[in-house]
């Protein structure tokens, strides 16, 4: 140690180089301090910015459906027949009766909700559709108790001798309003089903207006 002090005072002229440069020196380090700081605080919001974006993307591929999803719904919808069901089950009172056509189109879209092979991989739609299926399963078995095969349609036999007015008129009530609640259930089906890119196109004439499916 005492050496390297003796060696220092030997070399002491060099203190007379190097001192008028000591200051650039600091600020040339400071300057490289701030610089090394301010690179790291950019490549961070760049590095944020883009796991930001990637989250935005992989969410957008999650809510993007298959063709496969888009195949099962626009079958399912096909069978089910909205306009038919909107003009002939939700508009048509039951006292005037169904036609068994638009009571049949309910049945298959029941039966082939209910099968697996029918399973999107959007399980908020499947809850929907199950949602949709129970409460067009609710109307139709209750509606089929009450009304009776006349041929084309499904009716109230009025003409029949000791038919209780009373008791139909009940009926017909709360199988309108299992209608109706089949109906909500579907407006909710093709709001979750707008929001989402399927591509396919139905009229939907109480809303009139088209909506993208």
């Amino acid at each position: 140690m005492q050496d390297f002090f003796n060696k220092i005072k030997e070399k002491w002229y060099f203190t007379l180089i190097i001192t008028p440069f000591l200051p650039y020196l600091f600020d040339f380090l400071i300057s490289l301090q701030y610089t090394i700081i301010l690179c790291q605080f950019i490549l961070n919001i760049i590095l944020i910015y883009e796991v930001i974006t990637l989250n935005n993307k992989i969410k957008n591929f999650d809510n993007e459906p298959s063709e496969n999803d888009k195949v099962i719904i626009r079958d399912l919808l096909n069978t089910l027949d909205i306009y038919s069901f909107e003009n002939n089950i939700y508009k048509q009172p039951s006292w005037y009766g169904y036609k068994i056509n638009a009571v049949k189109k309910i049945s298959q879209f029941i039966e082939k909700s209910n099968n697996l092979s029918f399973k999107t991989k959007d399980e908020e739609l499947n809850h929907l559709v199950k949602d949709l299926s129970k409460a067009l399963e609710d109307h139709n078995s209750f509606a089929i108790k009450k009304l009776f095969n006349e041929g084309k349609n499904y009716e109230f036999l009025k003409d029949t001798k000791g038919f209780d007015y009373k008791q139909a008129e009940e009926d017909s009530y709360t199988i309108d309003q299992k209608a109706k609640l089949a109906f909500e259930k579907l407006n909710k089906l093709l709001d979750h089903i707008k929001s989402k890119n399927f591509n396919y196109e139905i009229p939907y004439y109480e809303r009139d207006e088209y909506i993208t499916l």
